[in-house]
């Protein structure tokens, strides 16, 4: 009896799938495998953008690699990275050492961040209509997120799409541990940050500090972030009805009547600090 095999073009994308592997893990992990890498996701889940950031404490993010241009650097790299970054549920998510997983942008922000000032000045600004990232550690201590991202005219990932992008964790986290330690990259080896990053960290903790008390600075901070009264109250272990009142409190503080000028007192305070 003949042996039954499978028709050749069923075969072919298996074919493919082990091709692409072995130019990824061919010779030292670099920008050309990293295009394979996402020329591989893209095929099974399409993206336009992807970034690789790699976050150590408080220190200032590292991109390891990206595929944007160089207008588009400046927009999703420099300015993220000259502050920005502290705002962001990813940072945050990889600072508080989140489980190995994929999680997409509405799996860690808070739940008024799409309301949020960080959110429509500066992610919109982007014309993103959705993120999802592979968080994994590279290194003892080193947190890396491989982010992909839609344009705002695409549709979000939805549960198929992360279904499929799971398949690769593996891969992908292998490939990130490869890069970190082929790439030459390394937090100690930068040069120390500079006086703006130390501003912007230093501000986020000391905003209000004169003026407000400390659970009032808690407070602040988390609005900062995009989360709402009730979402505090959870936080905090407090009531909806005492945030609300601390809310009002440090807005008259402070001189604002908004989320928007509070943001805006922020960005204020650390320019004056310079």
């Amino acid at each position: 009896m003949e042996a039954l095999t499978a028709p050749q073009t069923e075969r072919w994308p298996l074919l493919e799938w082990v091709e692409d592997i072995g130019r990824i893990f061919t010779g030292a992990a670099d920008g050309q495998s990293a295009l394979e890498l996402v020329a591989m996701l893209k095929r099974a889940c399409d993206f336009d953008h992807c970034v690789v950031f790699a976050y150590s404490g408080e220190e200032v993010p590292l991109c390891l690699f990206h595929t944007f241009s160089a207008e588009q650097y400046r927009d999703f790299v420099s300015d993220y990275q000259a502050g920005p970054y502290l705002l962001d549920p990813f940072y945050k998510a990889s600072y508080d050492a989140v489980p190995a997983n994929l999680y997409g942008i509405r799996d860690l922000a808070p739940d008024h961040f799409f309301l949020s000032e960080y959110y429509l000045s500066y992610y919109r600004r982007m014309l993103l209509r959705d993120e999802i990232g592979y968080f994994g550690e590279a290194a003892p201590g080193i947190r890396t997120v491989v982010s992909l991202m839609r344009a705002d005219h695409r549709q979000r990932f939805d549960e198929a799409d992360k279904h499929r992008l799971r398949q690769f964790e593996p891969l992908v986290r292998a490939f990130v541990a490869n890069l970190w330690r082929d790439g030459r990259f390394g937090f100690g080896e930068r040069p120390a940050k500079d006086s703006l990053h130390e501003r912007l960290e230093q501000g986020f903790l000391e905003f209000g500090k004169e003026q407000l008390t400390r659970r009032e600075q808690q407070i602040c901070r988390l609005l900062l972030r995009g989360h709402s009264s009730a979402s505090i109250s959870k936080e905090l272990s407090i009531c909806a009805g005492t945030v609300k009142i601390h809310r009002k409190n440090l807005y008259a503080k402070l001189g604002v009547s908004s989320h928007s000028e509070l943001f805006l007192a922020f960005l204020d305070s650390i320019r004056k600090d310079g």
